[in-house]
C-alpha cells in the first residue's frame, strides 16, 4: 500500500474517532445514529459487526466465549451480502442457541472505530426481551449480565465498554 494511501486511512481513521467522541459527549438521542459513520460506503470500511444489547434489571447482557478472553455483548461480523440484523439473529443462533425475530430488533446506535489500520463500524441494537434463555454450546461459554461499573472493574473488551457507556448515559442500566 502506497505511503499517501495509509496517510489518507489514518486520517480518516482520526476523523471518525473524533466524530464518535463528539457524537457520545454531544449526542444523546438514541433514535439518531452517528448519520457520518452510518454513511461510509461499505468501501471505507474495512469491517462491520452488529451486536445485540438484552437489558434485564438494569444489567446488560454480556457472552464470552471458550474461544475469547473477555465478555462482550452478543453479536459478531457481519458476512459479505448480509444485512446487519441478519448477521446478529445469525450470531445469536451460533452463540446463545437463540431464534430472534427481526422485527423486534431495533436500532440503537452506530459508531465507527479505527481498527488495524482500517475502520470498523458496529450497528448496536437493542433487543427488548429474548424469546428464550440463553443455552451454550460450550461447557467453559458463560453468561452474566453487567451493569456499568464492570467495564471499570474488570477487563471488558471494546464493545462491550462501549455499549455500557452508552446504556449508562441514556439511563438504561446502572
Amino acid at each position: 500500500m502506497k505511503k499517501s494511501s495509509r496517510l489518507l486511512i489514518t486520517i480518516f481513521a482520526l476523523m471518525c474517532v473524533g466524530f464518535v467522541i463528539m457524537t457520545v459527549l454531544k449526542e444523546r438521542d438514541t433514535a439518531k445514529p452517528a448519520s457520518q459513520c452510518e454513511s461510509l460506503r461499505l468501501d471505507q470500511v474495512g469491517s462491520e459487526r452488529a451486536l445485540g444489547l438484552v437489558i434485564q434489571g438494569r444489567r446488560l447482557l454480556s457472552v464470552r466465549l471458550a474461544s475469547e478472553k473477555n465478555y462482550s455483548p452478543p453479536g459478531g461480523h457481519i458476512e459479505p451480502g448480509e444485512g446487519q440484523k441478519q448477521a446478529l439473529a445469525r450470531e445469536f443462533v451460533e452463540e446463545l442457541q437463540i431464534k430472534l425475530d427481526l422485527d423486534k430488533i431495533q436500532a440503537y446506535k452506530v459508531a465507527c472505530a479505527p481498527k488495524d489500520g482500517s475502520i470498523e463500524r458496529t450497528y448496536y441494537y437493542r433487543i427488548d426481551s429474548l424469546p428464550s434463555e440463553p443455552s451454550l454450546r460450550n461447557d467453559a461459554d458463560k453468561v452474566k449480565y453487567v451493569s456499568s461499573d464492570y467495564s471499570v472493574n474488570s477487563k471488558s473488551d471494546t464493545e462491550l465498554s462501549q455499549a455500557l457507556y452508552y446504556l449508562k448515559s441514556d439511563g438504561l442500566i446502572d
